[in-house]
């Protein structure tokens, strides 16, 4: 996934979306280092997750709203979802908290003061 450098005059925000250990989140903070804060999602923990000072780790999975939902299994850390497939164990999950993400966005950010780049996958 490239990653572009962004030109704004507004305070940059990256909000992560399957932080999983960070990768995404480390490269975006090295290209763009005016990027002043980090909200990454991860409903799993991983023992090497990159942190940083501006990054605020939230052990929740993103959704529509707060509730407890399965969260499928993959052998494949970056497969695991909220929605079954084929690229999931369909009977291994776990449960988890979820946040209403379009709340939590409207709660936290004035879309005059903030560029919100969302990384979901």
């Amino acid at each position: 996934m490239k990653i572009h450098k962004i030109d704004t005059n507004k305070k940059i925000v990256l909000i992560d979306g399957g932080y999983n250990v960070g990768s995404y989140t480390k490269s975006f903070i090295d290209i763009n280092p005016n990027c002043v804060k980090v909200f990454g999602f991860e409903p799993m923990r991983f023992d090497n997750q990159f942190m940083s000072s501006k990054v605020t780790l939230i052990n929740k999975a993103i959704w529509t709203n707060n509730e407890v939902r399965k969260f499928f299994i993959s052998d494949n850390p970056e497969a695991c979802s909220l929605i079954k497939s084929r690229r999931v164990n369909k009977n291994e999950f776990l449960n988890v908290e979820c946040i209403d993400f379009s709340k939590w966005l409207i709660d936290n950010f004035n879309k005059n003061e903030y560029y919100i780049h969302l990384k979901l996958d």
